[in-house]
């Protein structure tokens, strides 16, 4: 996309994980490596907003898999889930061109 000049989208998976701590739910080693993807994308989204290119992520919810059942030892309620997403909300980090100058690095 850089090289030939043609902008684009880049969309990286993150998880909810990243935003939120559920008590009870033993996945920080996993929180803390797509808590890593979500400052990936603000920052690539600063250095690519020059040459048109959006970077995005996205953060879905848990799903029940067998890696959520071993890390919930109890079950989680949905009352418990829906008490510890209460602060949660939607964030947009997009970088467009017109609000590139808005990217700070610590070198300029």
């Amino acid at each position: 996309m850089v090289r030939f000049k043609t902008g684009g989208s880049i969309i990286l998976v993150a998880s909810l994980a990243a935003h939120v701590y559920i008590p009870g739910l033993k996945i920080l080693p996993y929180s803390i490596t797509k808590a890593g993807v979500v400052q990936m994308t603000r920052g690539l989204a600063c250095d690519f907003a020059q040459d048109g290119i959006r970077v995005n992520s996205i953060s879905p919810g848990f799903f029940n898999t067998p890696y959520v059942a071993t890390a919930a030892p109890r079950e989680i309620s949905p009352a418990h889930l829906r008490a510890a997403l209460s602060g949660c909300r939607r964030r947009s980090w997009t970088r467009t061109p017109r609000s590139a100058p808005r990217c700070r690095s610590a070198t300029r």
